[in-house]
């Protein structure tokens, strides 16, 4: 099931016993927004059309340090 909010579409799971449903996935619609905090995170990064490419330091990192959990 899609979700459609402002900037963003919400891919939802099936419904669960207690009425919600989880979210599985989540797709911007405009890659853009990303950019500045990209670079603010000293990643290089540039859009080709409308894909965002990101290149890290690391390429065996699973997280980019800000989705991290700052803890």
């Amino acid at each position: 099931m899609k979700l459609k909010l402002d900037g963003v579409v919400l891919f939802l799971g099936r419904l669960r016993k207690d009425g919600y449903r989880n979210v599985e996935r989540v797709r911007l619609l405009d890659y853009r927004s990303l950019l500045p905090k990209l670079r603010r995170a000293k990643l290089l990064s540039k859009m080709e059309g409308k894909r965002l490419i990101v290149q890290t330091e690391n390429p065996d990192q699973l997280k980019l340090c800000f989705m991290e959990e700052a803890g």
